[in-house]
C-alpha cells in the first residue's frame, strides 16, 4: 500500500482545493491510503468530511508576508517554521511514502517534505507567465526539490518547463460526470438566484481581476443594448479576502453601467451543476488561465460556452469545434459572441453536445488516473529500494 500525503495550502473551498480531494478520492484504494492535510479547520475540510475524504489539520496561518509590518513578518517566519516541523514529524509518524504538493502558491510542505526524506510530487496548476523574480526562485526551489511534477495545463508546462524534473506529465482536473450530467434546477435555486420566467441566463464565475469580470459586465451591458430578449446574468463566486474592495468594485460597475438590475452576484455557491443545468450560456472572460475545469464541467452539462483564447481554452474547445473562442481583455468581442450565439442558440447546443459526448467518455474512462498512479507506484518504488 503507497501511502501519499495530499497537502492544501488553503482551507477555503477553491478549484484547487476541490481537485485536490477528487485526487484522494480517485486513487485506487487497493494500492494507495491518502489523506488531504489542510492548514485550517475552513470550508474544505467540511467538504472533505461530507465526501468523506480522510483529513489531518496542521494548523499554519493562511495569511501572506508582502504587505505585513516587520513585526508580523517575523511572528509569520515562526510560524512558517513550527509548519514545516509539524509536517516532518506527520510524514514520519504516518509513514508517508509520498508528499503531493498542490500548487505552486507556496514551497513550505516541500521544505518539509524534502527535510524528512520523502519524494515530492507538485502540482502546477497556475500559469506562470512572465514570473518575477520573487516567483523565479521559487520556480527554481520546486523544480530541485521535486521529483515529479505534474501540471494542469499544456500551456503551464510550456511555461515551467523544470528540464532537470525526471517526471513531467499533463494530469488535467476530471470532472465528476454524473453530478453534472444529470444535475436539475430546481424551483429554489432558479428564486434564490433571481432568475424570472422566459430570461436567458448567462454564467461566469470569479469575482476577482484574473477571471475578468469586469469585462463580463462590460460585454453583458452591450448585449442589453443590443438585444431585445430578456437575459439574467449570474456573476459566480465569494468575494474572496484578498479581493473585497474589488468585489464591491464591480457591484459598483454593474451599477454604473445600467445593468444592475440584470445581474445577480450570487456570492459562494456549493451547487454549480444546478446552477449550469439552468445556465444557458456559459462564458470564461478569463485574463490569465491553466485549464480552467468549469470549461469542461459546463461542456459535460450540456452548456455552450465562449471563452478567452487564453492558456489551453483553445485546446478545451477544440479550436471552436467545442465552443467559441475570444481574444482577452475585449468586451465589445465578447459581446458580439454572445449575440452571435443567442441568434444561433440551435448550433451553439449542437456544439455543447458534441463536446459532452466526448468529455464523458473520456472523464468515464479507468485509464484516465493510470498516468499520475504509475508514476506515484514508480516513486514509492524508488524509494523503498
Amino acid at each position: 500500500m503507497i501511502r501519499v500525503g495530499l497537502i492544501s495550502h488553503l482551507s477555503e473551498v477553491s478549484g484547487a482545493g476541490i481537485a485536490l480531494l477528487r485526487i484522494g478520492r480517485a486513487l485506487d484504494p487497493e494500492r494507495f491510503w491518502t489523506v488531504v492535510v489542510l492548514p485550517g479547520r475552513g470550508p474544505l475540510y467540511e467538504l472533505a468530511q461530507k465526501q468523506k475524504v480522510r483529513c489531518e489539520v496542521i494548523e499554519n496561518p493562511e495569511e501572506g508576508m508582502a504587505d505585513a509590518s516587520l513585526r508580523k513578518r517575523i511572528q509569520l517566519g515562526v510560524q512558517r517554521l513550527r509548519y514545516i516541523k509539524a509536517l516532518m514529524r506527520f510524514f514520519r509518524s504516518a509513514d508517508i511514502d509520498i508528499v503531493y504538493v498542490n500548487t505552486t502558491i507556496t514551497v513550505f510542505a516541500g521544505i518539509a517534505a524534502r527535510l524528512a526524506g520523502k519524494p515530492i510530487v507538485w502540482h502546477v496548476r497556475e500559469l506562470l507567465e512572465s514570473p518575477t523574480l520573487g516567483t523565479r526562485m521559487k520556480m527554481w526551489l520546486i523544480e530541485h526539490l521535486s521529483d515529479a511534477i505534474f501540471y494542469a495545463s499544456h500551456a503551464g508546462m510550456k511555461c515551467f518547463p523544470a528540464p532537470r524534473v525526471p517526471h513531467r506529465l499533463v494530469v488535467r482536473n476530471i470532472v465528476d460526470v454524473e453530478k453534472f450530467l444529470h444535475a436539475k434546477a430546481s424551483d429554489s435555486v432558479v428564486k434564490e438566484l433571481g432568475i424570472a420566467p422566459h430570461e436567458i441566463v448567462i454564467t461566469s464565475n470569479g469575482v476577482f481581476p484574473r477571471k475578468a469580470p469586469d469585462i463580463f459586465l462590460r460585454a453583458a451591458a452591450e448585449v442589453v443594448s443590443k438585444t431585445d430578449k430578456a437575459v439574467r446574468f449570474l456573476l459566480v463566486g465569494p468575494p474572496l479576502p484578498e479581493h473585497l474592495e474589488y468585489y464591491e468594485e464591480m457591484k459598483k460597475l454593474a451599477s454604473t453601467l445600467g445593468i444592475e438590475k440584470q445581474v445577480t452576484f450570487t456570492g459562494l455557491r456549493m451547487d454549480m451543476p444546478e446552477i449550469l443545468a439552468c445556465t444557458d450560456i456559459f462564458v470564461s472572460p478569463s485574463r490569465n488561465e491553466a485549464q480552467p475545469n468549469i470549461i469542461n464541467e459546463a461542456l459535460v452539462s450540456g452548456t455552450p460556452v465562449i471563452a478567452s483564447d487564453v492558456g489551453d481554452c483553445r485546446l478545451m474547445l477544440r479550436n471552436g469545434a467545442f465552443g467559441e473562442l475570444v481574444p482577452p481583455d475585449n468586451p465589445s468581442a465578447l459581446a458580439q459572441a454572445i449575440l452571435d450565439t443567442l441568434e444561433n442558440m440551435e448550433e451553439a447546443r449542437a456544439k455543447a453536445r458534441m463536446a459532452q459526448r466526448a468529455l464523458v467518455e473520456e472523464f468515464s474512462s479507468p485509464e484516465f488516473w493510470k498516468p499520475v498512479e504509475d508514476t506515484l507506484e514508480t516513486l514509492a518504488r524508488k524509494r523503498k529500494h
